[in-house]
């Protein structure tokens, strides 16, 4: 006779409850075949807090899984995991962060050695740089190579529009505006960056010339 038929199924789950060792293993089965978490815990006779847990102990190292299995506690391990994923969280946002700066300070002085080497004055800087804000960031991010240092004076000649060697004011206008957006976008793909870069160029030429 079947002694599981005279008992109720909770209670014929929990006497036939398995090892954390033997559990762990058929929820990294189970995950492996493509389960979610609720078909899991029905199959193993558990809740799904339960086997959400198990998957996060799945993925500590080696020896702390095997403490585990020989009974160690396993929340000190998760509590410590959660910190060094915060941690690590933490350093790459740190380091993204950094490296836009770079790159924005690297665009601030591109665009603003480029302007240097025209004729203009402040208020036709302003001009431009005003001139190229939205279509900017209307652009948007595009994945294309990153252009080195060495590769920037080339790509900023390569998108040089056509125009007479002698142009009037409001014409360089115009001719310098097209010329800096087509490089800028160029150079620099992260329409992001490109708006703090202008945004600085922008504010500092505005502080030389207040009455703009």
């Amino acid at each position: 006779m079947n002694l599981n038929t005279l008992v109720p199924q909770s209670q014929a789950s929990c006497t036939n409850r398995l090892s954390r060792k033997d559990r762990l293993f058929r929820v990294q089965m189970g995950v492996a075949a493509g389960k979610s978490n609720r078909e899991i815990a029905k199959q193993l006779g558990v809740d799904e807090g339960t086997v959400r847990r198990d998957r996060r102990t799945l993925l500590l190292s080696e020896p702390e899984i095997q403490a585990v299995e020989a009974g160690a506690a396993v929340e000190p391990l998760l509590r410590k995991q959660e910190r060094q994923k915060a941690a690590t969280a933490r350093e790459r946002h740190e380091a993204a962060e950094r490296g836009n700066q770079f790159l924005t300070n690297r665009m601030t002085k591109l665009i603003a050695n480029w302007l240097n080497g025209f004729s203009l004055i402040v208020p036709d800087m302003l001009h431009i740089i005003m001139g190229v804000d939205r279509p900017s960031w209307e652009y948007g991010t595009r994945r294309i190579a990153y252009v080195p240092d060495s590769k920037i004076k080339a790509a900023i000649e390569a998108t040089k529009p056509k125009a007479d060697d002698d142009l009037e004011t409001f014409a360089l206008i115009e001719f310098l505006r097209v010329w800096l957006f087509r490089w800028m976008v160029l150079v620099e793909p992260d329409r992001d960056i490109r708006d703090r870069a202008l945004t600085k160029i922008r504010l500092e030429l505005e502080r030389q010339w207040p009455a703009c």
